[in-house]
């Protein structure tokens, strides 16, 4: 009989109870009591035993809830009649919670792992870094740099140096001379990269202080040349960064230059455009000034022909005037002669 470990309401787990206790009989379906010798199994809702044989349980169930009873791990199982009813509170099934707790104790556990393991990981690439960087401080890369046929690279670097960096390099000054094995220099028609470990420092250091000097040589095969730190893989990525950023800012202050110059243009144009409409507007108001001069000038000179014809009209009237009078005193000087010449007539009558 398998004695299957059950939880209370109150959520502690306990021992059912032993078979062949007075207190307690155990009695099946079938009426008959279950011993301890009995394969036989408790409900977990109505908490009586039954054979396996009188609700159906193979062997091979049996036996698994035996194992998991042997190992004290929580499992759940309901006789027929409890399965059938609906009001019965089926607890989560216990082995379900109990493995789900294992498994959450297990993904805690291996993430703790993973995060150690991760440390260690960051750790590992420090010290190697920093392994790499040691190994890498007395050496330089020389790119560009063609083989000189009947010479070892050991001279054909030695040469360079001396006779375009003015650097003297001893015979015990080099460690060792190599060409890397990449397939991107020789691809593109360029002799593949020169390493060089030196033993002296200060050497290397009067190097790559003098480095820059061959971009001013007027020869193009010393020009292409480029002497530089050996970096690390990390080291180059940063250098790479670092180059990416100032040339982002660089377009950015150009960008900001030439927005500020169209700015600036756009602006001189509006000036020029509005005092170009206030020269017009100017031009507009003299013309203006000068049409109501001339329509004055227009009028006065009306006015001085009508004065010009008023006074012709008044000389007109004078010399009709004029004449009347004229002919008036005439005609009186006609009769007053007339009549003196009746006073003689008559006088010598």
């Amino acid at each position: 009989m398998v004695s299957v470990i059950t939880i209370s309401r109150d959520g502690k787990a306990h021992d059912s109870p032993k078979l062949g206790d007075p207190q307690s009989p155990a009695l099946c379906s079938c009426k008959a009591v279950v011993n301890d010798s009995d394969n036989a199994l408790q409900c977990d809702a109505c908490e009586n035993w039954f054979h396996i044989a009188c609700v159906n349980v193979s062997p091979a169930a049996y036996s698994a809830y035996k194992t998991l009873a042997d190992q004290k791990q929580f499992s759940n199982w309901f006789c027929p009649k409890c399965l059938d009813d609906k009001s019965v509170d089926r607890l989560p099934p216990r082995c379900l919670a109990a493995l789900s707790a294992r498994i959450d104790a297990i993904e805690r556990e291996t993430s703790n792992i993973s995060r150690k393991q991760d440390q260690l990981v960051d750790r590992m690439d420090k010290l190697y870094e920093n392994l790499e960087r040691e190994r890498r401080r007395r050496n330089i890369i020389v790119k560009n740099l063609s083989p000189v046929e009947g010479k070892n690279d050991r001279e054909t670097v030695s040469r360079f140096v001396q006779d375009h960096l003015g650097v003297d390099i001893g015979p015990s000054s080099i460690d060792l001379v190599w060409r890397f094995k990449t397939s991107s220099a020789t691809n593109n028609g360029r002799p593949p990269l020169l390493g060089v470990s030196f033993n002296d420092l200060s050497v290397r250091s009067s190097i790559l202080a003098n480095a820059s000097t061959i971009r001013n040589s007027l020869n193009d095969c010393v020009k292409n040349v480029y002497i530089g730190k050996h970096l690390t893989k990390q080291q180059s990525q940063q250098a790479y960064d670092a180059r990416q950023q100032r040339n982002n800012q660089q377009q950015q202050q150009q960008q900001s230059s030439s927005v500020i110059s169209k700015n600036h243009t756009n602006r001189s144009s509006s000036r020029a455009r509005i005092s170009i409409n206030n020269n017009n507007n100017s031009n507009n108001n003299n013309n203006n000034n000068n049409n109501n001069n001339n329509i004055n000038n227009d009028n006065n000179s009306n006015d001085n022909l009508n004065n010009i014809n008023n006074s012709n009209n008044n000389n007109l009237n004078n010399n009709g005037n004029n004449n009347r009078n004229t002919n008036n005193n005439n005609n009186n000087k006609k009769f007053n002669s007339q009549g003196n010449r009746s006073s003689r007539s008559s006088n010598k009558y």
